[in-house]
Parts: structure tokens; C-alpha cells; sequence
């Protein structure tokens, strides 16, 4: 999956773009979701299952059907870990949060 859904398309940009930060809206498809899932799947890796999950379920069940921000989406994760994952945030972020 990941070849044929994103891989093949070599994406690039910042997850936390605007779409008017790109010059076509592939390229903020790309920026945004491809490299979004790129970015899910780095932090998986880097927390491990049980972190990433536990965190996915406290997320959704805390902003469900509420406007999140990327400072809730981390301050959540951060509960759930104290893994340090700067490093990717640099690599797929344009401000660190």
C-alpha cells in the first residue's frame, strides 16, 4: 500500500501547510496527506503500538466533534509518552510545536 498510495508520488511539503502555501492542490495533497501519513506512521515507529493507539483513542475521544489543534494533538500525545519525537515534528512541521 504504502508504495502504490504514497510512495509513488514522492511527497513533499509541510503536514501543517495551507492549501494556499502550494502552487497546484496536488501539491498540498501531497504536503498534507501523503506526507501526513508519512508523518503517523514516523511517530508510530517511534513510540511504539501501544503509545500510538492508546493516544489515538484518548484523541478522538477528547475532540470528537471539537476544532483541534496541533498544540492538543501534541499535548495529548505527550501524555501518553515521553519519547522524544522533536525531531520528526522538525522533519514534517514548519514551526516546532
Amino acid at each position: 500500500m504504502w508504495s502504490f498510495r504514497v510512495n509513488y508520488f514522492n511527497p513533499s511539503g509541510y503536514v501543517n501547510g495551507s492549501i494556499y502555501d502550494d502552487s497546484t492542490f496536488s501539491a498540498y495533497v501531497d504536503a498534507v496527506y501523503l506526507n501526513g501519513a508519512k508523518f503517523l506512521d514516523a511517530l508510530r515507529t517511534r513510540v511504539g503500538d501501544d503509545a500510538y493507539f492508546a493516544f489515538l483513542k484518548d484523541y478522538a475521544s477528547r475532540y470528537a466533534h471539537k476544532h483541534a489543534t496541533a498544540d492538543d494533538f501534541f499535548a495529548t500525545l505527550r501524555l501518553h509518552t515521553s519519547t522524544n519525537f522533536s525531531d520528526i515534528i522538525q522533519e514534517y512541521f514548519q514551526q516546532s510545536h
